[in-house]
């Protein structure tokens, strides 16, 4: 699967589990599932979160459906695009990969993760990332996406995260 065949399902603004509308200015709960090589994004009520499958998740954060006359918002905090990055570190699926590896970048920028160095192997190159939280390093593997390829993943997670990467 390419970059630019994920699927990711912007926010239906109807709770998953009950299937009811969710109101303006309402609190809920979204979560981010990999299903089938795309990223999904499900939206919660209150009263039916959390949901039986909540351990499938990547992670999950509670917001608020934004107001149609609202200017539009981020919905997650840098704490919570670490705790993604973490919640996929040792995945082998060359998507969550990819979209860890642009998590990385943008914490990197957000000064919450910081670079330590550069381990290289043949061709293949490796990030070790210093967490600042946690206090622990990560490696990340370099996908080895284009400049292209790297603006579509940013698109991608901007989307369905709603942060600007």
């Amino acid at each position: 699967m390419g970059v630019t065949d994920w699927d990711i399902a912007r926010p239906t603004l109807v709770c998953a589990a009950s299937g009811r509308p969710l109101r303006e200015d309402e609190e809920i709960y979204s979560a981010l599932y990999d299903e089938d090589n795309s990223f999904v994004r499900r939206d919660f009520s209150l009263e039916c979160w959390p949901p039986p499958d909540i351990h499938r998740a990547l992670g999950y954060w509670k917001t608020r459906v934004p107001r149609k006359d609202a200017p539009e918002r981020k919905f997650v905090d840098d704490e919570t695009v670490l705790e993604f990055f973490r919640r996929l570190e040792g995945s082998g699926e060359p998507h969550q990969q990819r979209f860890r590896y642009v998590l990385a970048l943008f914490l990197v920028r957000r000064k919450l993760l910081k670079f330590k160095e550069i381990k290289r192997s043949g061709s293949d190159m490796v990030l070790v990332l210093h967490d600042r939280l946690s206090g622990a390093d990560h490696e990340i593997a370099d996908p080895r996406l284009s400049e292209d390829e790297i603006v579509r993943v940013s698109e991608e997670v901007s989307s369905i995260l709603r942060v600007k990467v």
